[in-house]
């Protein structure tokens, strides 16, 4: 009724209300259905307990069911339904991804069971009828789309993959789970309730495991290998300096090497001209820090008011549609500054004339960070 966008106010007619009413008439049928409280009959001393999780999907839905599997010290099996979950799958699924999401949630009922029952050495073991399941769990090379890599990674994580086993459709309980049962067929013993036969005998009897099959380069949740050609360019050292100043988290660490940078250029062109080197094992200086700091102004400034630059230094005004019009920006040894009124107080020249910097840039924020 979804599928055909049927309004909630709606009267159902036809083929769906025929169902409805079908469904809606076995109802009363489930009142013959008894179902023991105890997970195991009186008297019924065990030895050792194992969890066993089945999980199905198709094309209605997906679930799974867990059933406590009791072995008494004759040897005797009793074995009782825990929990059952049944979901109506999404109007737009595959199967395959839809049985790996019926897994997931066989691990999520192991981990609860685990944690809620008070049964020493109890053990978990899983089955389903999809060898493309099994196949995704037990592969270690192969990378998957994010959907299927996720549940993968979390059966992998919350589960041991020797647990996981193969089972024809037939036999699987969860199977009643995915595609619905008719009420009238539902009785209390019914497999739902007691757990597939094989359960109930040794595990000589259990269904045999095959090899797994590799996975296919082909299955449509495969990543594909993409064989990808680089070519390498000498980044611009505009893009080198764009790097350099976004890359650090403290305005004093950015300083402090780009100082360095500068000292080593210094160092390379007092080299060439044959002069004294500065010893390299010193601490910078203060004025060092300070040129540093100008040419990090400077850089910025260059690329975010080229052209406020290019006017005053032709000595023409700002353009109005400037940024930074309003601040009536001057410029003082190659820097933007704000000119206004501070100029005709008593303060050292820095402070009447503050440096300008874009909002948004990387060192505005660290400048703010550090004195804040």
């Amino acid at each position: 009724m979804c599928n055909i966008h049927l309004d909630w106010d709606q009267q159902i007619e036809g083929e769906e209300r025929a169902v409805w009413e079908q469904w809606r008439t076995c109802l009363p049928l489930l009142e013959t259905i008894v179902i023991p409280r105890c997970y195991k009959p009186s008297g019924f001393n065990h030895v050792s307990a194992e969890l066993h999780h089945f999980c199905d999907a198709s094309q209605s839905g997906y679930g799974q069911c867990s059933y406590v599997r009791l072995v008494n010290a004759d040897g005797q099996v009793h074995c009782s339904l825990v929990i059952g979950k049944s979901r109506v799958t999404p109007a737009k699924t595959v199967t395959v991804t839809m049985e790996l999401t019926a897994a997931t949630v066989s691990v999520k009922i192991s981990r609860m069971l685990e944690r809620e029952m008070q049964y020493e050495n109890l053990t978990s073991t899983y089955w389903t009828d999809s060898k493309a399941v099994l196949g995704y769990i037990n592969n270690e090379a192969i990378r998957f789309h994010t959907y299927v890599a996720n549940r993968v990674q979390l059966i992998r994580d919350s589960s041991d993959t020797a647990a996981w086993n193969y089972i024809e459709s037939e036999t699987n309980p969860a199977d009643d789970a995915s595609r619905g049962l008719d009420c009238s067929s539902v009785v209390s013993q019914h497999r739902w309730f007691d757990g597939p036969s094989f359960l109930w005998k040794s595990r000589d009897h259990w269904p045999s495991q095959s090899a797994l099959e590799p996975l296919s380069q082909c299955d449509p949740e495969v990543k594909k290998r993409v064989t990808v050609c680089v070519i390498h360019t000498v980044a611009s050292i505009s893009e080198t300096v764009d790097k350099l100043l976004s890359y650090y988290s403290s305005w004093y660490k950015l300083k402090r090497n780009v100082a360095w940078i500068l000292v080593v250029i210094k160092q390379l062109y007092q080299i060439v001209k044959g002069l004294q080197l500065r010893d390299m094992n010193e601490k910078l200086t203060v004025d060092e820090l300070l040129a540093a700091e100008v040419a990090i102004l400077r850089y910025i400034q260059r690329h975010e008011f080229r052209d406020e630059l290019v006017a005053l230094r032709a000595q023409r005004n700002v353009s109005k549609s400037s940024s930074i019009y309003r601040l009536s920006p001057v410029l003082i040894d190659e820097l933007l500054c704000i000119e206004g009124r501070l100029r005709n107080s008593d303060l050292p020249a820095t402070r009447k004339h503050q440096i300008i910097l874009p909002k948004k840039h990387h060192v505005t924020t660290l400048i703010i960070q550090h004195y804040h």
